[in-house]
């Protein structure tokens, strides 16, 4: 799959998921449908403190996509997002200031 097709998905997710926010909160209670989310495995990247050690930050991750053939595309490409957030990730943890 070529990066382009995963940056429309994702972006196609995102838009999916911020049409009508007021209706799907009032609907479900403000939480996602079990049926339409899925969850990530957990991200993580490494931050440096200010004295020099090393941390862990860790992201929970997770998709909500009501419409189901791009939902089973983008848990087909599952493996892919979960690269492409770690990358994000990981860039955010190295750009952290020490301390």
């Amino acid at each position: 799959m070529e990066r382009r097709a995963l940056l429309g998905l994702a972006v196609a997710a995102t838009a999916a998921a911020t049409t009508a926010p007021a209706a799907r909160a009032s609907s479900s209670g403000g939480a996602a449908s079990p049926d339409t989310y899925f969850r990530l495995p957990i991200i993580t990247a490494s931050i440096i403190h200010g004295d020099g050690r090393r941390g862990v930050l860790t992201i929970e991750t997770g998709v909500d996509v009501p419409d189901a053939a791009l939902r089973t595309r983008a848990q087909q490409s599952a493996p892919r997002l979960r690269a492409a957030y770690n990358t994000v990730a990981q860039r955010f943890g190295a750009g952290l200031r020490p301390g």
